[in-house]
């Protein structure tokens, strides 16, 4: 273990995360919850055969581990992936599984993220983003029936709120199938533990999410028969029904739970939906004075500040909500937004470097590249984008397509191109990417590659910005018809999208 706190303080010095606070999905490990009784049929019933291996003497640990983390550092992942699996074999410890399974799911390599992410799980019980990512593994990977016991596990280390890594474990899923899998397997854990709401609230949300919302009334309403104030199932119960009706129910929870802070949010957070602000803002200030509601009554209180453009009294409250733990990362986030609306550009650009790894953090390293682009050089841009911090696979590719952006609009397309071919290389299939190039070679005139590449992306995905551009380019190349075609499919499925009705505005004249 001496070696892995060597290990881990080399990160450290050379600038290297761990774990973001207040990261999305959440790095934290929980402090006080209790271990599965059973530990070892836990281990039996999860084991895998671990990376090669995960066991044996020490020496070159301290020298991979430096090279692996300085190569994270400059962006070169297949080094650092090498680098730690090296360290794998000398290194029987989670630490460094947690970093291989990163760098795995980074590298695009499947079956070496699922033996590394299983092996830390299995000897990291009690953190919750172990047991969720190897089990989003295990259901990408068709083994659905394997990452139930993560599953179970969840609900023993998470007693109170499970349902965060099961909405985790869903946002990794990207297909219909992969998604059905999931609900399946949600739904054994839910009859196997009838006792736990926590598996049947999951699949109500996602009911909502994927499926058709009429279907979840029912989940929640058998929730909340045997648990009438459970404040999520109350919250989504409400999202259900009409927003009137919705406001009914809660002003007779109010009414039977006077003292109930939690209802008293939701309450407040739905007179917002219904327009009756200035309702909602009594209460939000007066649920100020309660420590465990404070910080989401100051966002609410800084949202409709913003929403009212009173940017002055949206910054107060998110100054005070900066101190709220979990909450520094968002603050700093809309206090970057004020001040650029407030024209103060190296202000915000200080308030967007402030952010750690968190939800937050990709959209603050876009947002100051694109002001440093504007008002400094594409080249101090793309360096901003270069250092970034990478928590998951998908941050690298929109890294990659936002360095792509700056170098097309300086007229640098070629070069675009050669980064996009790398990101490609990686995850050869993505839409975005196929789009992106497809579009890049259409502004260097090059309209029959760009239709190959935007046809690529198109039957991977056929949504209406690629259909929008797709069709831009087969107008031009003078296929008239065939543009309108794609585009009236488009309009049918999404008439809305900002991309689609610039596009058919242009076009229209």
């Amino acid at each position: 273990m001496k070696y892995a706190i060597i290990i881990l303080g080399l990160a450290l010095l050379i600038g290297c995360r761990e774990n973001g606070e207040a990261s999305a999905p959440s790095t934290a490990r929980p402090s006080s919850v209790p271990v599965a009784e059973d530990t070892q049929a836990f281990k039996t019933a999860t084991a895998r055969k671990r990376p090669a291996a995960m066991h044996g003497q020490a020496s070159g640990s301290i020298y991979h581990a430096l090279v692996g983390e300085i190569a994270i550092r400059r962006n070169q992942w297949d080094t650092a992936l090498n680098r730690y699996l090296m360290l794998s074999e000398t290194l029987d410890d989670p630490a460094v599984a947690e970093r291989l399974t990163r760098l795995a799911i980074q590298s695009g390599q499947s079956e070496l993220a699922l033996d590394a992410a299983t092996f830390w799980a299995n000897h990291d019980l009690n953190n919750a983003e172990a047991q969720w990512i190897s089990a989003s593994i295990l259901i990408k990977a068709d083994r659905e029936d394997d990452a139930l016991p993560f599953l179970e596990h969840l609900l023993t280390i998470q007693p109170d709120n499970a349902e965060e890594s099961f909405l985790y474990i869903a946002s990794m899923m990207e297909t219909d199938e992969e998604q059905q899998d999931l609900l399946h397997q949600l739904q054994h854990l839910a009859e196997k533990a009838p006792n736990d709401f926590h598996a049947l609230l999951t699949i109500a949300m996602l009911t909502q999410t994927w499926g058709d919302p009429s279907d979840a009334l029912p989940m929640v309403n058998q929730i909340l028969y045997e648990h009438p104030y459970a404040t999520r199932a109350i919250a989504l119960r409400v999202k259900l029904l009409p927003l009137r009706k919705g406001l009914n129910y809660l002003k007779a929870l109010r009414k039977a739970q006077p003292d109930n802070n939690d209802i008293r949010l939701i309450y407040a957070q739905q007179l917002t939906e219904t327009r009756s602000i200035s309702l909602a803002r009594a209460h939000f200030h007066a649920l100020t004075d309660s420590p465990a509601h404070r910080a989401p009554a100051l966002e609410s209180l800084a949202m409709i500040a913003l929403q009212d453009y009173r940017l002055n009294k949206a910054s107060e409250y998110l100054n005070d909500l900066k101190t709220e733990t979990g909450y520094t990362a968002m603050a700093h986030f809309y206090l970057g937004l004020v001040a650029e609306e407030q024209g103060n550009i190296k202000e915000a650009i200080q308030f967007y470097d402030t952010i750690e790894p968190s939800e937050f953090y990709l959209r603050a390293r876009i947002r100051a590249a694109d002001l440093l682009a504007e008002y400094d050089s594409v080249e101090a841009a793309r360096g901003h984008l270069q250092n970034s911090t990478v928590m998951h696979g998908e941050d690298q590719k929109y890294l990659y397509l936002m360095e792509a952006q700056l170098l097309i609009n300086a007229d640098r397309t070629d070069s675009a191109i050669s980064l996009l071919n790398r990101a490609l290389s990686m995850t050869p299939n993505d839409p975005a990417l196929l789009a992106t190039k497809g579009w890049a070679y259409f502004q260097i005139d090059q309209n029959n590659n760009a239709l190959t590449w935007l046809r690529k992306a198109y039957a991977e995905q056929p949504d209406a910005a690629i259909a929008a551009r797709l069709g831009e380019v087969l107008w031009t190349n003078g296929d008239e018809a065939a543009a309108q075609t794609i585009w009236d499919e488009a309009y049918q499925q999404d008439p809305r999208h900002p991309v689609l009705q610039e596009t058919l505005y242009r076009f229209s004249k």
